[in-house]
């Protein structure tokens, strides 16, 4: 388990030992989704310092990640200042897989200057939940 500041070192052999691997600053595993950054600090979403991680347990691993909101501004911040759909598709994804707060997103979007671009997200969660609705439970859509 790593706690504190770790050395490189120290991360490289602890994620090692599950299989990571180091590419420059990102961690990958050939059986895992999705990468591992250990970004410099503070971190932050936009102008946004004032984080609050959320420890997850699951079996004996422990890990600090972001709240469901916190995941969600983040992806919001790369659409917001590079235009990045595909992190407003994500962005979306998360507001619809987890309890997420509006509120919370809306007034940092507009502190961001963005407020154009929350209705933009806005839109496209009603959207994509119409499109949710319209679809049947167990139907592959085939006739």
């Amino acid at each position: 388990m790593l706690s504190g500041s770790p050395s490189l070192k120290s991360i490289d052999e602890t994620l090692g030992t599950a299989g990571f691997t180091r590419h420059r600053k990102r961690y990958t595993h050939r059986l895992v989704p999705f990468s591992i950054e250990f970004p410099s600090g503070p971190l932050g979403i936009g102008i946004d310092l004032d984080l609050r991680p959320v420890l997850r347990v699951r079996r004996h691993a422990k890990a600090l990640l972001l709240s469901p909101t916190d995941a969600c501004r983040d992806r919001l911040a790369a659409y917001y200042h590079w235009r990045d759909i595909q992190s407003l598709s994500t962005a979306v994804a998360i507001a619809n897989r987890q309890r997420v707060s509006f509120v919370k997103i809306r007034g940092w979007s507009e502190r961001e200057g963005h407020l154009v671009g929350y209705q933009e997200f806005m839109a496209e969660l009603r959207r994509s939940k119409n499109v949710r609705k319209r679809r049947k439970p167990g139907r592959s859509g085939r006739t």
